[in-house]
């Protein structure tokens, strides 16, 4: 996320912004793993990357239907960034947060996954039509 996008996200003192990313892992021929990885975008980037959250695992035999798979974590991440519910201490405080989840990185077949499109291994694939149209100015 560059600079420009992030300071339009309008977060006030005490929100956090996460980015959160997901990519599948094979354990064996039988199973593999697929979590959702939270890294808080306030945190220097050492401090991130140590203290990443696993925000949702998937364990099986075969991929997950992403539709249900995302559908709780879709949930959360709505509700923490349109309420002001989260409340911890830091330096003696408690105020209340908003968490905005701005950014979500993958490989291009978690993409299509998370999209709910079809994973096309040509020169020119576009997600949606506002990439398509954007690249056609």
């Amino acid at each position: 996320m560059t600079g420009n996008l992030y300071n339009k996200l309008e977060l006030m003192d005490t929100d956090i912004s996460c980015t959160f990313n997901t990519d599948g892992i094979p354990v064996s021929s039988k199973f593999s793993i697929l979590p959702i990885v939270l890294t808080l975008n306030e945190l220097k980037h050492k401090t991130r990357i140590r203290d990443a959250i696993i925000g949702a695992l998937w364990f099986g035999k075969c991929k997950p239907n992403f539709d249900t798979f995302l559908y709780l974590f879709v949930k959360m991440c709505t509700e923490l960034s349109s309420h002001k519910m989260v409340n911890w201490i830091a330096n003696n405080k408690s105020p209340q947060r908003k968490i905005f989840f701005p950014l979500c990185t993958t490989d291009s077949s978690a993409q299509c996954q998370c999209q709910g499109t079809t994973q096309f291994h040509t020169k020119f694939y576009f997600s949606s039509v506002a990439q398509l149209e954007l690249c056609m100015k």
